[in-house]
């Protein structure tokens, strides 16, 4: 019986003008990378693999790339690491095999640019900024990409933020990379049910990495150390997409939410310009949960934003802020271990009183667990 495959199909590689543009299509879905035309992937096939790696796990189906494309041997072999951890994580998926009929011991980058140089993605937000600041003196590059944070289709909220983040590259030398791509809806379109971001977001990642080909890159870390838990980007897993020719760093995880935004006020003003929303309403909406979330913590440290007031009333919280998984949970809570530092009687008032429904919620559910084994919900706490 044959083994069905997960191929790569034929790859239009195009440029016009300034930009160039990488498409294929993969079990019926569309894959797209638009990036500026000196960026030139060669023929490895790295950003391509990542993309399909977890649709791939998730159907059981090895992934095939053919013989007109090289993979580095250090990448199959980090990635066989990868998914032992997704596999720990993650029930439902499985672990594969790649059938890449040109593998490389090492090769060089494809492009001067790409010359021991380094990169940071770069959104705007709280994570990313601290992770420039803190790296100011070896970042070479800011990576922006559009289909992460953003939407596809608002050309002139792109372009603003576009002018944002290039005002700021400007002002600490650095050269802003604009990067586009549906890989973040590929992996989600392909897999059945649906893989969301908080799993699929170091997958993504990794293959826009691969694609800018830097050879250094960075990426922001969301948790810090003590409230590491199962999420698609981790210290344990982000370094493990490196290949021989791009080596992929995770960073920030001394710090927590908190502590990076005391960091960042005493680097200087860019604190006051941290985008936070995904609304796509603005740079900032204000209302939003995350634009909550910043809120309460500037209020209670008593930082100043161009754009976000303090919160006066912090029953505010009540109807904006949303604790949906644990991840949102560890980062609310951050926010009441600060109000207890700083001893804010009404912020700490509002912040049980926000965490407590999904306390009692996790307590249910592993009540459940230990006595009927899930049988009564027929729910299971999230993996942490």
């Amino acid at each position: 019986m044959l083994t069905r495959k997960f191929n790569l199909g034929p790859v239009r590689n195009v440029v016009v003008g300034e930009q160039r543009s990488i498409e294929t299509t993969i079990e019926g879905q569309a894959l797209f990378y638009k990036i500026p035309a000196e960026i030139d992937i060669g023929n490895n096939a790295e950003p391509f693999v990542c993309a399909m790696l977890l649709p791939a796990m998730q159907k059981n189906m090895p992934i095939h790339i053919n013989s007109d494309w090289q993979v580095s041997a250090t990448f199959l072999e980090n990635l066989s690491k990868v998914q032992d951890i997704l596999l720990a994580w993650y029930p439902g998926l499985h672990k594969i095999d790649f059938d890449v009929s040109r593998v490389i011991e090492d090769f060089d980058s494809p492009t001067a640019l790409t010359t021991r140089q380094f990169a940071s993605f770069y959104s705007g937000g709280v994570d990313a900024t601290y992770t420039l600041l803190k790296n100011l003196n070896r970042l070479t590059h800011l990576i922006y990409v559009r289909g992460i944070d953003m939407q596809l289709n608002d050309d002139s909220f792109w372009q603003q933020c576009v002018d944002r983040n290039e005002r700021i590259a400007t002002r600490y030398n650095k050269k802003l990379v604009k990067i586009e791509t549906n890989v973040r809806f590929f992996i989600r379109k392909s897999t059945d049910p649906a893989l969301g971001w908080y799993v699929t977001q170091g997958c993504g990642m990794a293959s826009i990495a691969h694609i800018a080909g830097f050879s250094h890159t960075y990426w922001a870390s969301s948790n810090p150390y003590k409230n590491l838990h199962p999420w698609g980007s981790h210290p344990l897993v982000d370094p493990f997409f490196s290949s021989n020719r791009v080596k992929i760093h995770h960073d920030g995880c001394e710090s927590n939410r908190y502590q990076k935004i005391q960091y960042l006020a005493e680097q200087g003003d860019l604190l006051k310009e941290v985008r936070v929303c995904w609304q796509d309403k603005g740079l900032n909406c204000g209302k939003c949960s995350k634009c909550l979330h910043f809120r309460t913590t500037l209020t209670l440290l008593k930082y100043q934003h161009s754009q976000l007031p303090f919160i006066t009333d912090f029953s505010e919280l009540k109807d904006g802020a949303h604790i949906n998984s644990w991840d949102d949970y560890v980062e609310w809570g951050l926010n009441l271990e600060l109000a207890q530092k700083v001893n804010n009687p009404q912020a700490i008032k509002a912040l049980k009183r926000l965490l407590r429904p999904y306390e009692w919620k996790d307590f249910i559910l592993h009540v459940d667990e230990l006595l009927f084994n899930g049988k009564v919900t027929g729910k299971r706490r999230e993996h942490r």
